[in-house]
């Protein structure tokens, strides 16, 4: 008895030890690269908060310390407080609740500091990734063909919100990329045996649905089975309202592609026009910049350059609004 006691106390200590050290490596992160402090107090505190604040964690010391407890200690009641911190953060937002529940308490605290090899491709996966804050690249090693040297071919960076590594974990395949940080990065870590346990039919069904999708269309015909795999990673299922606007004045994302599944959609093109009366009737012309009205009729003649490149400096009278419903649709 006296003995076990010994024990649970060395290894509370370790833990304890453990736990110290992590936070002093987190914290490192904020006060790096700072400017040289003087004898200004008020100044170096500034200084140290600004720099603190640029790099803030979305996650309290007590929650990362939960984070990193062992999963079968933690109570209902710190799970359900892990659960209400981490449900709300981006990378969780597509699962259901009831997963979020389960999440809270299997998933870990990591944090690596910048340059830091995370996954390595050819490896096999031992765990998924959901990256909280910071930023990582992904890169794969390629022969050059006219060398035959190995090349490092950049294949884009994930930040806050993203996750990698379930396509190997799912389909138990080979890590296709090295993953590694450029900044101060946090993640949550999801093991390979409590992915297979909570995550793994989550995201299976999630992926047959989104892959037969990409089965209606003819644009991903031409793919092969991984490419789509990988698609299914980040492609996402959004669901609009009669009369939202789905891209364009503000709205979407420049850099995604939009497939319509299923419903009917207007193109609306806005035009500006020049109004003119003509035996009192009101008449519509296009509007044109003066600069390419005067270049086409320099050629012809000066006179009439001048008073047209004067008559184009007027601006618009009004504007109109042309719109074009198109049959774009989905059924």
């Amino acid at each position: 008895m006296v003995n076990e006691k010994v024990m649970m106390s060395a290894i509370r200590a370790r833990r304890r030890f453990k736990a110290i050290v992590r936070l002093v490596i987190e914290n490192l992160a904020w006060l790096e690269e700072i400017e040289p402090l003087g004898d200004n107090i008020r100044k170096n505190v500034k200084l140290v908060m600004r720099k603190h604040k640029t790099a803030k964690s979305l996650l309290t010391l007590r929650e990362k310390a939960l984070l990193n407890k062992p999963a079968e200690d933690r109570t209902d009641e710190e799970k359900l407080l892990l659960y209400r911190r981490i449900g709300g953060l981006k990378c969780f937002r597509k699962y259901p609740e009831n997963v979020k529940m389960e999440l809270a308490g299997v998933t870990y605290f990591a944090y690596f500091g910048p340059n830091r090899v995370i996954v390595r491709e050819h490896h096999y996966a031992h765990a998924l990734y959901f990256i909280i804050s910071g930023e990582v690249i992904a890169t794969t090693e390629i022969i050059d063909p006219v060398t035959y040297d190995k090349v490092i071919n950049n294949m884009g960076t994930m930040i806050t919100g993203q996750t990698f590594g379930e396509v190997s974990l799912l389909h138990n395949l080979p890590r296709n990329a090295t993953i590694t940080t450029l900044t101060p990065t946090e993640f949550l870590v999801l093991k390979r045996g409590d992915f297979d346990r909570v995550l793994k039919s989550t995201i299976q069904t999630m992926w047959d649905h989104i892959e037969s999708i990409m089965d209606s269309f003819t644009y991903f015909n031409d793919w092969d089975d991984l490419t789509k795999k990988e698609c299914c990673v980040i492609a996402k299922i959004k669901y609009y309202k009669k009369d939202d606007i789905i891209f364009g004045d503000g709205f979407g994302l420049k850099q995604w592609v939009y497939f319509i599944v299923t419903g009917k959609c207007q193109m609306i093109e806005s035009l500006q026009v020049e109004v003119s009366y003509v035996d009192g009737k009101k008449m519509y012309k296009q509007y044109e910049p003066a600069e390419t009205v005067s270049i086409k009729v320099e050629q012809q003649s000066m006179d009439k350059s001048v008073s047209v490149h004067s008559a184009s400096k007027k601006s618009p009278q009004s504007s109109i609004t042309n719109t074009v419903t198109t049959g774009v649709k989905k059924e």
